[in-house]
């Protein structure tokens, strides 16, 4: 089983955060930054793949 858990992703519901608490969410992530829709998109395209052996 395949499975994709990115946590923070900036999307226009989270662009509406609070700024203090956008913050403390990335402070909470090792890479210090929020994953974008396209970095999600591709994974589940290259699971969806033959590439991914599934």
């Amino acid at each position: 089983m395949n499975a994709i858990q990115p946590g923070l992703i900036r999307t226009a519901m989270t662009e509406k955060m609070r700024p203090e608490v956008w913050e403390q969410r990335l402070t909470e992530i090792p890479m210090g930054r929020a994953r974008e829709v396209e970095d999600v998109a591709g994974v589940a395209v290259f699971l969806a793949s033959a590439l991914s052996g599934s």
